[in-house]
């Protein structure tokens, strides 16, 4: 099955999903239901995920709207916006969408299940860091069925096949068990692991732009899209990550938004093409590395300091 043909049953899945008629069969009554929101909407905490799936954690509602506004006044990644942004970040979709299936950069299938003008902004919180020494958070972007969800869904279908194929790549930590298992390294091996700090926000997206589109231009051919397509298609995604926070609006200017469905991919391939110049010149005896997380190993040990 190709590509486009998941991309295609993907959308129609979903669309049959939201035309089911399912009644409601709550075990509650309409009054319990009603105290049940009652009190959600003026308990003095909220219920956030903690981050690496360790479950979820209390937190006080002004301590937690505290830290969100601290994350949003982070000007060089966010930029508060004047008024509600969705209408102009539909139209420019919209109006880039008919101009790349007019001049045949994008199939009209494709370009049909791209317009879709039943959107709404996207919303800001926080996930808990709680595995660090200090505490920290996560910020995420909640992009259900905002102006790019489509777009992003695409473009992650078209880098996924390739994330997997790049040199690095693994599933998981168990992945990595396996795959170090029938290792055996010379005595003096030094092993390392490090990490990107805020990898997401700090990825340059013209450079991610750039990179990504040359590597899709030698490596994915297709006529439903063209390396053109592509490019402005991403460039649509990077621009308009629009988003919701306590009745103001905001745009993530900087960066990669967590919460966008091709958001790992891009990560992943921007650095696996990054990368692989490293690996010519240091010639590691084992290296993997998921998102962010790498390890390595080296014979002669390696100066970790750049």
């Amino acid at each position: 099955m190709s590509i486009f043909q998941i991309f295609f049953f993907k959308f129609n899945f979903y669309k049959a999903l939201c035309d089911l008629n399912i009644e409601n069969n709550f075990n509650v009554t309409q009054s319990e239901f009603f105290y049940m929101k009652k009190f959600k909407s003026e308990i003095p905490f909220k219920i956030i995920e903690c981050d690496k799936n360790i479950g979820v954690c209390f937190i006080d509602s002004s301590i937690y709207n505290q830290f969100a506004i601290e994350q949003l006044n982070n000007k060089e990644t966010y930029l508060r916006l004047n008024k509600d942004p969705l209408k102009d970040v539909m139209y420019t979709i919209e109006k880039k969408l008919n101009f790349l299936v007019k001049n045949k950069h994008i199939s009209k299938k494709i370009f049909e299940k791209l317009n879709n003008k039943n959107r709404k902004l996207a919303t800001f919180r926080l996930s808990a860091k709680l595995h660090k020494d200090s505490l920290g958070f996560r910020p995420i972007i909640n992009f259900k069925s905002h102006p790019t969800t489509n777009l992003c869904l695409l473009i992650d279908l078209i880098l996924q096949d390739f994330v997997k194929k790049t040199f690095s790549f693994i599933l998981d930590s168990q992945n990595l068990i396996q795959k170090s298992s029938n290792k055996f390294f010379p005595k003096h091996t030094e092993l390392y692991t490090c990490d990107f700090e805020s990898l997401y926000t700090n990825i340059d997206l013209q450079k991610a732009l750039n990179i990504i589109t040359e590597f899709i231009s030698k490596n994915f051919k297709s006529n439903d899209i063209s390396t053109l397509g592509f490019y402005e298609i991403l460039k649509l995604i990077f621009e308009n990550n629009v988003f919701l926070f306590n009745k103001k609006f905001y745009r993530q200017k900087r960066g990669i938004a967590m919460g966008a469905k091709c958001a790992p991919s891009i990560a992943n391939l921007v650095l696996a093409i990054l990368e692989s110049l490293f690996l010519q010149i240091h010639k590691p005896l084992f290296y993997y590395r998921f998102i962010d997380d790498i390890f390595m190993a080296f014979e002669k040990g390696f100066n970790l300091v750049f």
